[in-house]
């Protein structure tokens, strides 16, 4: 009998170490499936856009910076050629200033085109107003040209290059 149970005991080990082996394969499968995942869209790109007009609506610069890259880079060009650049710490302090300024800020995008380069980098390009409110009534607006660049990192769109004029 003791031969009987060996065998038994055995055999079943042999058969749980073919199960394990197939559990592994499918859990490897499975986490190698959800690390293919599709790169961000266009629709994807266009949201953080937009919630980024809404943090600034909401003088949140967290939730701005967020959606900026630790590689970011700005650059300003004023009519008569000059400009100024900034870096993203410089970014935090711009926005913060403007906060400082006006109790409200709005940012209308009047037009955008959106380009996506192998689904990693992306253009997007085009004109924005300003608006920099105290009370109800507008203190200062201007509308700018924009163009930026941003990339994927993390698995989200993130600006890593912003000119405006």
């Amino acid at each position: 009998m003791t031969s009987f149970f060996r065998f038994s005991v055995v055999s079943h080990l042999k058969s749980m170490k073919i199960h394990w082996r197939n559990c592994h394969l499918l859990l490897l499968s499975v986490f190698l499936i959800s690390g293919c995942s599709h790169p961000p869209s266009e629709e994807g790109l266009r949201t953080n856009v937009a919630e980024i007009q809404q943090a600034i609506s909401e003088r949140n610069n967290g939730d701005v910076m967020q959606h900026v890259s630790t590689l970011f880079f700005g650059r300003s060009e004023v009519a008569g050629g000059s400009s100024y650049r900034l870096d993203r710490k410089g970014l935090r302090k711009l926005l913060t200033g403007y906060f400082l300024r006006y109790q409200q800020l709005e940012v209308v995008i009047t037009s955008m085109d959106v380009e996506i380069h192998d689904g990693v980098e992306a253009t997007v390009s085009g004109k924005a107003l300003l608006l920099g409110l105290n009370n109800i009534l507008p203190e200062d607006g201007r509308v700018y040209d924009f163009d930026s660049i941003w990339l994927v990192e993390e698995g989200d769109w993130k600006v890593v290059e912003l000119k405006w004029r």
